[in-house]
């Protein structure tokens, strides 16, 4: 008897436990990540350089170019910012993300054990902290909108408790992550009627939701922010909001065709499959959140709808309370097998997602990098670590996160695409800087499908007449200059030359000729030290080539002892800046010491069209 009055209190300490291990192993997941460079956003660095700009009275970012309340109303880092008094790190911010997000699974727990039972609470807090779109929330960047999806949860619990002050605060709190949450006041309200409320739970979620959205998103966010332009995110709909509006209510058809596009479906497959489709079945749950479900299916930025990023946050909490509604209803039904059914579905389904979603190898991948991959790892940290606090640096997105203390930082990818993000206004190129810091496998600043342009270089190379410049750091794809009084002999690293040494080595295989084709290359080992210094001499064709990026590869005896993605030109000096007819002297220092006399290369020419790092 004392066992079975003792399960309720076992499966709570069961649900605190699953919590506990999945803040620890997410928290560690995300220092390593951290500290190998794998935040490469620019999210996390903004959020970051806002906590500090708030304990110093400034509301600027330099990464953003606008106050950062501009940008996003989110409030909540007001009161996250006393801790970065204390601990004034960008991992703060991860770690507050990883235990918000653990918080969840009580809210989960609490409702289903209110709703079906104990067990249930259980079995669906476990699903929750295993549940693919969560964790990938979680490794991804920092967002407060991520906050935002634990206290919509809770806010669940309180509407169902009909504990009316303490779901209000809740939303507020949800509220001050993000101003689109006001969309998801104004849906409670509407909720609140289809549930037969009494009148203040329809009246005050109503007027808090129109009143903030009418002030924030529409008078005091525009007068902060006159750069980036999200409405430029619904184009094809219209130009300004009434106009978008209007397009959804004139043309239904074209608005449902928008919404039902492939990968939208996909999205919301990604949501629904883990729970084994059960959220389907308890529609009207939804309805809060109709607005801003909207607002991601009508988006034309593809990364709105793709749950490895942060934009399924708000709907997460649905996700789950739907469920509970749905297990709920079909138990109710006469029919056993619908019984059967829910543990079949709600147990079995969100652990083969949480095998076949992706999230295991990911988690994998932070824990033990490639071997290969940690000399640059190393070399990334020790150049970090030596830049002064005052130095004004640029910077490509895998560095800002780590140098978020900096007053001013910026992202490199507004001064190589001429814009601000989202935005059509010109970027200044800054004229003061001290560091330029750069990888040049960075996968955003350097892709089409990211912010890269043929005429990058030209930008970058308007930054370097800026002032002189030395060579600060060169590790394989990490470039670091240093502003100086007198230019650095060694720059440009590619440069033309009269001919190509005698004594350079032949011994080359290239896949393709691209424009520009490997002639010969010559190097040496440092001393001390796990990297060699490489000199490759191309020489161009008449019409002169395109830009691309290499697998070089290295082989001694028949044996490949070292491969990396380099780019010829190191991005500043690119291959379609180089003469035609030329030999071009192009020089990188890899991480290997076996570059001997006998050794060969083998050389794959990269489109830049291509997925990066293959």
């Amino acid at each position: 008897m004392k066992l079975h009055q003792n399960k309720p209190l076992c499966y709570a300490l069961g649900v605190l436990l699953l919590m506990g291990l999945y803040s620890a192993l997410l928290m560690a997941t995300c220092h390593i990540k951290f500290n190998h460079f794998g935040y490469n956003d620019f999210d996390l660095a903004i959020h970051t350089q806002s906590l500090d700009a708030i304990l110093r009275g400034n509301g600027e970012s330099s990464i953003l170019g606008i106050p950062f309340l501009g940008n996003h109303m989110v409030l909540i880092l007001y009161i996250i910012a006393p801790l970065y008094l204390i601990f004034p790190s960008a991992t703060l911010l991860l770690y507050v993300q990883t235990l918000v997000l653990a918080a969840g699974a009580w809210a989960i727990f609490r409702l289903a054990k209110l709703e079906l039972s104990p067990g249930w609470g259980f079995v669906l807090a476990a699903a929750y902290l295993i549940y693919p779109p969560l964790i990938y929330l979680n490794l991804y960047e920092f967002h407060p909108i991520a906050l935002a999806s634990t206290f919509i949860l809770y806010a669940l619990l309180y509407w169902k408790q009909n504990a009316f002050l303490p779901f209000l605060l809740m939303l507020l709190l949800a509220g001050s992550c993000q101003e689109n949450i006001s969309l998801m006041a104004i849906g409670f309200g509407v909720f609140a009627i289809v549930e037969r409320k009494r009148w203040w739970w329809i009246v005050t979620p109503v007027i808090l939701g129109a009143a903030y959205f009418a002030i924030v998103v529409l008078s005091v966010m525009p007068h902060l922010n006159d750069t980036v332009n999200f409405q430029t995110l619904y184009a094809h709909l219209g130009n300004s909001m009434p106009e978008i509006a209007f397009t959804i209510l004139r043309h239904p058809l074209k608005t449902l065709q928008l919404i039902t596009e492939p990968a939208k479906l996909s999205f919301l497959k990604e949501l629904f499959a883990p729970l084994g489709f059960l959220p389907l079945l308890s529609p009207l749950t939804w309805i809060p959140a109709g607005l801003i479900l909207a607002q991601r299916l009508l988006s034309n930025r593809p990364t709105e709808t793709v749950t490895i990023f942060h934009y399924q946050a708000e709907f997460i909490p649905f996700v789950f309370v739907s469920t509970i509604y749905a297990i709920r209803r079909l138990q109710a039904l006469p029919i056993r097998i619908l019984n059967v059914m829910p543990k079949i579905l709600a147990i079995g389904f969100p652990i083969l997602a949480a095998i076949a979603g992706g999230v295991i190898p990911l988690t994998c991948h932070y824990w033990a990098p490639p071997a290969a991959g940690l000399p640059l790892i190393k070399a990334k940290q020790t150049i970090v670590k030596s830049i002064p606090e005052t130095a004004r640096i640029a910077a490509t997105f895998e560095f800002l996160a780590p140098l978020s203390g900096h007053d001013a930082l910026y992202s490199l990818h507004h001064i190589s695409s001429g814009t601000y993000t989202l935005s059509t206004k010109p970027y200044p190129t800054p004229k003061t800087l001290d560091t330029i810091l750069l990888d040049t496998n960075d996968r955003l600043t350097f892709s089409p499908n990211g912010f890269y342009q043929p005429t990058t270089y030209l930008r970058l190379q308007g930054l370097l007449k800026t002032g002189h410049w030395k060579l600060l750091a060169h590790a394989e794809s990490m470039l670091a200059l240093q502003r100086v009084e007198a230019q650095d002999p060694r720059l440009p690293l590619a440069q033309q030359v009269a001919a190509i040494p005698k004594t350079a080595s032949t011994n080359i295989f290239q896949e393709a000729n691209t424009g520009f084709v490997l002639r010969a290359f010559e190097g040496y080992a440092e001393s001390n030290t796990s990297f060699s210094v490489i000199h490759l001499y191309w020489e161009t064709s008449a019409t002169g080539p395109p830009d691309a990026d290499m697998l070089l590869s290295i082989q001694e005896a028949k044996a490949t002892v070292y491969e990396t993605i380099l780019s010829p030109g190191s991005r500043f000096w690119p291959p379609q800046s180089w003469p035609s007819n030329a030999i071009i002297r192009d020089e990188h220092r890899i991480a290997t010491s076996q570059l001997s006399t006998t050794a060969s290369l083998s050389v794959k020419m990269l489109p830049m069209t291509r997925q990066r790092g293959l």
